[in-house]
């Protein structure tokens, strides 16, 4: 990965997508990302979105390109304006994002709140009321 992302990095910057083959995620499931596959070096596709995510780009849909191997596609994210320029209210960008959407937000969340316990509100869902 150490060569991997400044390469990824430096041609998105120049040209906005950039295309390359890796050992097919899906052969390798069971594996820890690094380990050796006859395809070459194992990643989840995990590891694929996380890089993604970190240059600031998208991951398009993966193509096959042979025997345990796929193309992925990076696109540079559009310019875009600074979500924070209208601030947090129901007209600014942020009000567009679904963080229920979001599985690792919505993970820590729940979990969150089974920790609290929060009290339940009366018609909020099965049970009666519970009072402190």
């Amino acid at each position: 990965m150490s060569v991997i992302l400044p390469a990824v990095r430096d041609r998105l910057r120049a040209a906005g997508e950039v295309t390359f083959e890796v050992p097919d995620p899906d052969a390798g499931l069971g594996l820890y990302a690094g380990e050796g596959t006859p395809h070459g070096t194992h990643r989840p596709w995990s590891t694929w979105t996380d890089l993604a995510d970190l240059l600031g780009a998208h991951l398009l849909t993966p193509d096959r390109a042979g025997e345990g191997r796929v193309r992925l596609t990076l696109r540079a994210h559009a310019p875009a304006r600074d979500p924070d320029h209208a601030g947090y209210g129901p007209d600014g960008d942020w009000a567009r994002v679904n963080k229920l959407e979001d599985p690792v937000f919505l993970a820590t969340f729940v979990e969150a709140l089974r920790r609290v316990n929060p009290p339940r509100r009366a018609g909020a869902g099965a049970g009666p009321e519970r009072r402190a």
